[in-house]
């Protein structure tokens, strides 16, 4: 892909959505499970990410590294996880109560 201004531009609104829709994901979890639920999913994330045979994985399936060492994002790859996390997100949040009740 050419280094031009709508590239980034499409680059960067990905990886935003991205991020937004895994922060809105790690939140209803939070929401639907409490801390207990969130601080779980958080430590497996934490393990996956320690391992290092799953990190070069999830890099490589981010970016391609060339022989020059030019990385070049995957932006199919990204805007189908980004979709990907919008839809448990969706799954969590559609039934959850929207009137607040008074707990004593």
């Amino acid at each position: 892909m050419n280094s031009t201004w709508y590239n980034q531009l499409l680059f960067d609104c990905i990886l935003c959505f991205f991020l937004l829709s895994a922060g809105l994901l790690l939140g209803s979890v939070f929401y639907r499970t409490g801390l207990i639920g969130g601080a779980s999913v958080i430590a497996f994330l934490f393990g996956l990410f320690l391992f290092s045979t799953t990190r070069d994985w999830i890099v490589e399936l981010f970016v391609t590294i060339n022989d020059s060492f030019q990385v070049t994002p995957n932006l199919g790859t990204i805007s189908v996880l980004a979709i990907l996390t919008v839809i448990p997100t969706w799954l969590l949040l559609r039934k959850a109560s929207t009137i607040s009740y008074n707990v004593r």
